[in-house]
């Protein structure tokens, strides 16, 4: 009986696999983007493409703060946006409404980059 338990201890491998000494672990960098967290495939040429891609928007309220500033990408959809500003502590009360850019009202389910005139300090007004 001793002799089946060694045999079974034996066959029994470590499940963790030895680190390669030649080649460290990396982590792939990540990029935060409203909260949700991206890994970029390419390293960092795809870093630099998604740093270019994020900015600063302005959003008029209709009551106090009046104004709140959100950091988007121009992959994220309108609907991405929304959520964010339901999301942020100042802005939780506001659940139903719209965006408008430049008094046309945004569709909300288009991307950011689909958006005329959309860009770097764009100012979008909740309706």
């Amino acid at each position: 009986m001793s002799e089946s338990n060694n045999d079974a201890a034996t066959k029994l491998e470590d499940p963790i696999p030895s680190k390669n000494e030649d080649k460290p672990f990396q982590e792939p960098s990540t990029a935060m983007v409203n909260g949700e967290v991206t890994v970029p495939a390419n390293g960092e040429a795809k870093e630099e493409q998604t740093a270019d891609n994020v900015f600063q928007v302005n959003v008029k309220l209709p009551h106090h703060p009046y104004q709140i500033q959100i950091m988007v990408s121009t992959q994220e959809q309108v609907q991405d946006l929304r959520q964010s500003i339901m999301d942020s502590p100042g802005t939780f009360q506001y659940s139903c409404f719209h965006l408008e850019h430049n008094d046309t009202r945004i569709n909300d389910f288009i991307e950011l980059s689909e958006v005329k005139g959309w860009g770097a300090g764009s100012e979008l007004k909740m309706i």
